[in-house]
């Protein structure tokens, strides 16, 4: 099963330790900077806004077989849909 592996960082005027990752994905003020990413045991790549999807995110949103995992997946779960998706 191809895994793809992703890590987002952000920014917002909320602090994500108080507010919890839920509230802090919803805020209008929470950006993304990047997102580093990897598939199974490749390289380690970086996308950034402005930059077109990439096509490891296509493929994986698209294709039932993969797995998509994070360390802490909850937050990034939240990021992707309700930053990623809508914007």
């Amino acid at each position: 099963m191809p895994t793809i592996f992703r890590d987002f960082e952000t920014r917002s005027t909320l602090n994500l330790l108080k507010v919890g990752a839920h509230a802090y994905a919803m805020h209008v003020s929470t950006d993304i900077w990047c997102c580093a990413f990897a598939l199974d045991d490749g390289p380690i790549k970086l996308w950034v806004p402005g930059n077109p999807v990439p096509p490891e995110f296509l493929e994986a949103a698209q294709n039932p077989e993969y797995l998509v995992s994070a360390f802490n997946d909850g937050f990034e779960r939240s990021i992707e849909l309700n930053i990623m998706g809508p914007r």
